[in-house]
């Protein structure tokens, strides 16, 4: 699997918590994680005020 961020290469990884473990994907280059949440983040898109703060709302970011 290809980083989206860099394409480098990304290695799995497992991560345990008291609720249970989660895999995750991590960029040996980069560091990026992407798991299942970050996954369902980005796929939904987000309105002008969820993203928050002045610059959006003044077209500078």
């Amino acid at each position: 699997m290809r980083c989206l961020r860099c394409r480098g290469m990304m290695v799995e990884e497992r991560v345990f918590t008291m609720e249970g473990g989660i895999a995750m994907a991590r960029c040996v280059c980069c560091g990026d994680l992407i798991d299942p949440v970050v996954i369902r983040n980005r796929s939904v898109p987000c309105s002008a005020e969820a993203r928050g703060g002045r610059h959006y709302r003044l077209g500078i970011a």
